[in-house]
C-alpha cells in the first residue's frame, strides 16, 4: 500500500520545478539580450537554486517513505 504524498510536499515540488523553469529562462533570456543582464543572471541563478532545492526536498522525502 502506497501513502499519498502531502499537500506540502507535491506544492514544494510544483513550486521547485515553476522556479527551475523560470530560472532557466531568465539565464536564457539573459544571454540573448543585453539589456539588464546581470539582473536577469542573478534571479535565474535564485530561481535556479532554490527550485533545486525544493525539488531535492521532495525527493528525499519520497525516498523516505
Amino acid at each position: 500500500m502506497s501513502k499519498k504524498t502531502s499537500h506540502w510536499e507535491d506544492t514544494a515540488f510544483f513550486i521547485g520545478t515553476l522556479l527551475l523553469t523560470a530560472g532557466g529562462g531568465l539565464v536564457i533570456q539573459a544571454a540573448l539580450e543585453l539589456e539588464l543582464v546581470y539582473a536577469k543572471l542573478v534571479w535565474g541563478g535564485v530561481g535556479l537554486v532554490w527550485g533545486a532545492v525544493l525539488i531535492r526536498v521532495w525527493l528525499f522525502r519520497e525516498r523516505g517513505r
